[in-house]
């Protein structure tokens, strides 16, 4: 499921990608070093060009909300919600998804390091929320291991888990008495999950 940059209820939509502690280590080497990136697993997404400035400006301090929700075949899911003002951007991650299930268990010996890019473009930074294990395991409780579902039906929902957390009513904003002015998302697909559901137990296509 690739989800292509776009627009929907107002809100930016694009890919989310969840990058292993090998692929972190390997990017740092051939980059000579990436400012602010430390060992352990990043998640990378975009957010819009204001957001992004905001950010850039203020530097390290942005507050962070998780969330857990199930779709309407009973998928469980995260979000990852960053905001500066009134502005949102939230991480969709499918708890079915074994790369998502790796990375939240191993959020109980790194911090949640986000790598944001401003909208599309080649510009990014680096965002750390190191929170206690306590806040995490809820998420970890909620994931799916032996999750059995097609992948026709499993993409279905994940549309509509799409639709709804990019709604900016879906998860309030995090400062009493400041209302949300944009919204953005980033969709991590459940790559895996589908490539392992391609074919069944027997052998034949799903």
């Amino acid at each position: 499921m690739n989800v292509e940059s776009f627009d929907f209820y107002g809100s930016q939509v694009c890919n989310a990608r969840l990058m292993e502690p090998a692929e972190v280590l390997d990017a740092v080497r051939s980059r000579n070093g990436i400012p602010g990136v430390f060992a352990g697993w990043c998640l990378c997404g975009d957010t819009t060009e204001p957001m992004f400035d905001t950010i850039a400006t203020r530097g390290e301090g942005v507050d962070l909300r998780l969330s857990g929700f199930f779709g309407s075949a009973k998928g469980a899911y995260a979000t990852i919600t960053q905001q500066v003002g009134g502005m949102q951007h939230r991480f969709l991650l499918p708890l079915f998804e074994p790369q998502v299930i790796a990375y939240l268990e191993a959020l109980e010996r790194q911090p949640i390091q986000v790598m944001l890019g401003r909208a599309g473009q080649s510009q990014a930074l680096m965002l750390h929320n190191l929170l206690p294990w306590r806040t995490i395991l809820p998420l970890v409780g909620m994931c799916q291991r032996d999750r059995c579902l097609s992948v026709g039906e499993a993409l279905e929902e994940m549309a509509e888990a799409i639709h709804s957390i990019c709604r900016p009513e879906t998860i309030p904003s995090i400062y009493k008495g400041i209302d949300l002015t944009e919204v953005s998302v980033s969709v991590l697909a459940p790559a895996m999950y589908c490539a392992e559901g391609e074919v069944d137990l027997a052998g034949e296509p799903i």
